[in-house]
């Protein structure tokens, strides 16, 4: 990182029955990394179910995105820590669900000139999308087909374009229906004030209800998308001397993972950038 490293200071908050609406919010662990970079841990009770939920908050002014495939770099997957320590990255988290060959996208995906899938995903309605090829727009943003308008044109002003399903959007809507199904989940967001969130919620929650809660929570997410869920999903952060990896679990394991490091074909991971 360079210069003179300072031990970081953490902000521990006990928060007792405290209420955010309908999520009940029992503790936050606030760390501040560096400028422009914040770790959270929220855990509470949501109608009386649990909830454990890491975020990371990054500034794009300071921090930049990139998006790595195993198909383009010709390597076999890799757990989420084993892509920070291969790429020197500061944090790692899935960049979207994939098929059962470990390397293909179940949304579009393209970084520059390389495509790793090449279908728009009818089911899927939000697109992750940063470095931008002109000026004036944001670094990162979600764009929601259907909704953002000329969502099409938009997506070719950026370079780096991920498919998925959309939790949190249109003005800050959950857009996701009720369900039994409850496991762990990754995701990204955004804020209001446009700094992007690694989202990772440990314990399992349906995806409504998931929503609900980062809603109520004081982080000001305005869309959200869902890049994974289960076991397979996660986030690794490795700053200075601060170091958290996490991965989620679920009852049913479709790839055979170890649980301790499932293999992850494609991450977006997180860059300081030099100013």
């Amino acid at each position: 990182m360079g210069g003179k490293i300072k031990k970081t200071s953490l902000v521990f908050v006990l928060l007792l029955f405290f209420s955010f609406n309908s999520a009940y919010c029992n503790s936050v662990k606030q760390l501040k990394l560096d400028r422009g970079l914040v770790f959270y841990n929220f855990k509470g009770s949501y109608r009386d179910k649990g909830y454990d939920i890491y975020i990371l908050k990054i500034d794009p002014n300071y921090f930049s995105l990139t998006l790595l495939m195993s198909s383009k770099l010709n390597i076999s997957p890799l757990s989420l820590r084993q892509w920070a320590k291969k790429y020197n990255l500061i944090a790692v988290i899935n960049a979207s669900m994939f098929w059962e060959d470990k390397r293909t996208s179940t949304g579009f995906m393209k970084n520059k000139d390389y495509i790793n899938q090449r279908i728009i995903n009818k089911k899927f309605r939000g697109f992750l999308v940063f470095n931008p090829n002109q000026k004036n727009i944001p670094q990162v943003d979600i764009i929601e087909r259907g909704y953002t308008k000329n969502w099409d044109k938009l997506l070719n002003k950026y370079d780096t374009v991920i498919q998925n399903y959309r939790m949190i959007g249109e003005n800050r809507k959950n857009l996701w229906q009720m369900d039994i199904a409850s496991y762990s989940v990754s995701a990204i967001g955004i804020d209001r004030l446009n700094n992007v969130q690694f989202i990772f919620s440990y314990l399992p929650l349906s995806i409504h209800e998931l929503n609900n809660i980062l809603l109520d929570l004081p982080i000001s997410i305005k869309s959200c998308i869902f890049t994974e869920g289960g076991n397979t999903s996660g986030m690794y952060i490795k700053y200075r001397d601060f170091e958290k990896d996490l991965h989620g679990y679920s009852r049913i394991d479709i790839f055979n993972q170890n649980p301790n490091k499932p293999e992850i074909p494609n991450v977006i991971g997180v860059i300081k950038k030099i100013n």
